[in-house]
């Protein structure tokens, strides 16, 4: 008897076809096969024992159900034109180890159909990356090695834990998601990850360009004063053009490594809850008082201001402060900021290098700060303590 001969590849545009095929699926254990699935029209169910290299999909029809729940391992799930419907993964115990490793949802145009969307139930896959589609439900995944989302939303009770995070233009609503193991990146979004959940970030988090919405838009005032429960981040926290809002990180209690807010205009920061930072830079933030909420900052390494200094605190922007090792530079752009609670702070041994002036130009043309004197007094605060003394000498002759 002939040696079974896998034939590698299999097309496949109705159930009858998967039927037809049943027996060599099954003894073609070949890692190169490859399974074309073209405009199908009815539902589609897989049988046990499914092994491929590659699946591919196109031309779904509209509310049709892809069932892989019986697959044994696909390294590849290609999926394009797929806009409302069902996929129905494996369930598997290790998290980590998906048995659809990648799973990749293409769509050539958003979906302007109000109810369109793709339930994804059972958990066998690590990857899922996605562009375009009105959205897409997990019922079941608890965890992602990899998350990529481009003009699309996303919405799951269930996902709790993501490798690496990339969303330009999506929206992702994890009412459960505490933590991202390595880094995320949320490019030209409306509003950033929605989780009830304060969330921790292993690695670094980048925000780019938020989305403003028309102020006409019933949801305008609630996203312009929006509070994101982001709680840690163990890298670098890399804020840009967050713009005309309120950021606001009520739980935010810690940044390993450098937070850096920049070019983000006419915008209020609320950093109320963080305690220690790396590095703390914020510059180029046109319209904005720097720094914002820092009341209970008490460590870092260094700390450099430029910008429109908020007065009205007489100077006290970080109240709670104990150890800054290195230095602060403030440079300011409005000449009435006083320098004065810095000074005495470097006085009291909490700050290691203090640079802070007062200039009357915008952020954009402000000449380097001159260094202060040792002891931590910028050439305003000696104006001010000349004229204390002068009075002292006309009251006591």
């Amino acid at each position: 008897m002939d040696p079974y001969s896998c034939p590698y590849g299999f097309n496949i545009s109705s159930q009858l076809d998967i039927d037809a095929s049943t027996t060599d699926f099954q003894q073609c254990r070949s890692n190169d096969a490859f399974i074309n699935i073209i405009s199908p029209t009815t539902d589609l169910v897989f049988p046990p024992g499914l092994r491929v290299n590659n699946i591919s999909a196109t031309g779904l029809h509209r509310s049709l159900n892809l069932n892989l729940n019986a697959t044994d391992i696909v390294d590849n799930l290609y999926i394009q034109e797929f806009y409302d419907g069902s996929l129905v993964l494996p369930i598997q115990v290790d998290l980590h180890n998906g048995t659809i490793r990648s799973i990749a949802l293409t769509n050539s145009e958003p979906s302007y159909a109000t109810y369109d969307r793709v339930n994804v139930y059972g958990n066998g896959t690590s990857e899922w990356k996605q562009v375009n589609g009105r959205r897409v439900i997990f019922y079941d995944i608890t965890y992602l090695s990899v998350l990529q989302l481009q003009d699309t939303g996303l919405s799951s009770s269930t996902l709790k834990s993501i490798g690496d995070l990339e969303i330009d233009g999506g929206v992702l609503e994890a009412s459960e998601l505490t933590f991202i193991r390595n880094n995320a990146t949320l490019t030209n979004f409306v509003v950033p990850v929605l989780s009830s959940q304060p969330l921790d970030v292993g690695g670094d988090l980048t925000v780019r360009h938020k989305v403003n919405v028309e102020d006409d838009e019933p949801s305008a005032g609630e996203l312009a004063d929006f509070s994101w429960l982001v709680h840690s981040v163990d890298g670098n926290f890399d804020v840009e053009d967050w713009s005309n809002s309120t950021l606001r990180l009520p739980e935010l209690t810690a940044v390993g490594k450098q937070l850096s807010v920049h070019d983000s205009i006419n915008s209020t920061f609320v950093f109320s809850a963080l305690t220690s930072v790396g590095n703390l830079t914020m510059q180029n933030n046109g319209g904005s008082l720097l720094p914002g909420d820092f009341r209970n900052l008490e460590w870092a390494d260094s700390i450099q201001l430029r910008g429109n200094m908020d007065t009205s605190s007489f100077g006290n922007i970080f109240p709670s402060l104990k150890l800054v090792k290195q230095s602060i530079t403030i440079e300011a752009s409005n000449t009435d900021f006083n320098c004065s609670r810095l000074a005495f702070q470097q006085s009291q041994g909490l700050i290691g290098q203090l640079s802070c002036n007062g200039l009357d130009v915008d952020d954009a043309r402000a000449d380097p700060p001159s260094v202060a004197t040792r002891s931590g007094v910028s050439q305003g605060v000696l104006v001010s303590i000349g004229i204390a003394i002068a009075i002292a000498v006309l009251v006591n002759p």
